[in-house]
């Protein structure tokens, strides 16, 4: 998933449980989490039942360092 910077990018994924008990599915994200979202956190799926997961991802503009002169 890529953004431009300032802009927000969101895709719909679809999570499929394969197996045949339910299944309790935690959703975490990995390395720098200030720049995603996900939503539902948690899902609970049934057997072969499939869900669409919305993800969202932005680039802020980076902080700037201001220098002053001693």
């Amino acid at each position: 998933m890529k953004s431009t910077l300032g802009k927000i990018a969101s895709c719909t994924i679809p999570v499929k449980n394969a197996g045949n008990i339910t299944a309790k599915v935690k959703l975490k994200i990995e390395g720098d989490s200030k720049q995603f979202s996900i939503k539902p956190i948690q899902l609970h799926l049934k057997p072969d039942e499939v869900r669409m997961h919305k993800t969202k991802s932005w680039r802020k503009r980076p902080k700037l360092l201001r220098q002053t002169p001693l």
